[in-house]
């Protein structure tokens, strides 16, 4: 990843979390407070909304890095031996259990929301 990609990424991870302390900050100011609920905009589902859309997103983006990385791994190594390609497909595979397993937690989330 070039250095301009790292910059991008550390800082968009710092305002993911930025946001979400502030939105859970409110979420609990709203819940003690009825007058700061209204005040703050904020409900006390939007900050698990907020949790699960982070929750969702960046296993997601880990995802893609780590099947970037070992997918490009896999095919120089199946160019120089063809015999173990399927081997290494597997590695693929278990780094895109990363994105699965954001997105079941994503859902779990979610279904708190709808009770």
């Amino acid at each position: 990843m070039a250095q301009g990609g790292k910059k991008f990424f550390v800082m968009a991870l710092l305002a993911l979390v930025v946001i979400s302390a502030f939105g859970a900050q409110a979420c609990l100011a709203a819940e003690t407070e009825p007058a700061a609920k209204a005040a703050a905009g904020f409900g006390d589902k939007s900050a698990i909304a907020l949790a699960a859309a982070i929750v969702v997103g960046l296993s997601c983006l880990a995802a893609a890095l780590a099947v970037g990385r070992v997918g490009a791994a896999a095919l120089g190594m199946a160019s120089e031996r063809p015999e173990l390609l399927m081997k290494s497909l597997i590695f693929v595979v278990v780094a895109e259990g990363i994105a699965i397993y954001g997105l079941i937690m994503g859902i779990m989330l979610w279904t708190l929301i709808s009770k």
